[in-house]
């Protein structure tokens, strides 16, 4: 194993299929108090995901998608962020909610990660501190804290706004592009050990 997960034990899958049974495996036998899951890809190991992160394990996960939102829109992944149901609102909770439509995406449950971290490149990502707040406020097209933070040279950078869901920069999803109401920009330096 790499140096940097110290005396942790692997576990190693000898089939991609088999990483759900691995997984309930791994907490049934050697009572962890971390579980590191590599790419989360199926239906199945979102459930074996669920069930070790209610047994008290604390656990951190990979999964593939561009952004939260493609996260939100997979079937096979979104239990992660707490699931998804299609609710109809009657007319007075329609126009309460200010809502256009009668038929609302809702999330179902607690997500399984309470943080979620988007790797937009080796130098940049964004940070999302409340995943259950965050999908909810996707959902009603409300705005949403975001931190970036982004690496230029030896010196790091911060910043937290609010994204808006309409807008263009949430609709490309570009990288390089801000969008939202800055709240807060800060600047850190690095210093390597002597």
């Amino acid at each position: 194993p790499h140096d940097c997960i110290g005396r942790a034990r692997r576990v190693q899958v000898k089939h991609r299929t088999k990483q759900h049974d691995v997984l309930i495996e791994a907490v049934q036998n050697h009572n962890p108090e971390v579980i590191v899951i590599d790419e989360i890809g199926t239906v199945k190991e979102v459930h074996a995901a669920k069930t070790i992160s209610q047994r008290g394990v604390t656990l951190i996960g990979t999964a593939h998608g561009s952004s939260l939102g493609s996260i939100l829109k997979n079937s096979d992944l979104n239990g992660l962020i707490g699931g998804l149901q299609s609710t109809t609102l009657g007319d007075m909770e329609m126009k309460k909610r200010g809502k256009d439509k009668k038929t609302i995406l809702e999330r179902v449950g607690m997500p399984i990660f309470g943080v979620a971290v988007e790797v937009l490149d080796k130098q940049k990502f964004r940070i999302y501190r409340n995943v259950a707040k965050t999908i909810d406020a996707m959902l009603a097209d409300q705005p949403y804290l975001v931190e970036e933070r982004w690496r230029e040279g030896s010196e790091m950078y911060s910043r937290r706004f609010f994204e808006n869901p309409g807008s263009p920069r949430h609709q490309e999803h570009s990288s390089n592009a801000l969008g939202g109401h800055v709240v807060q920009q800060e600047r850190f330096a690095f210093i390597a050990p002597p």
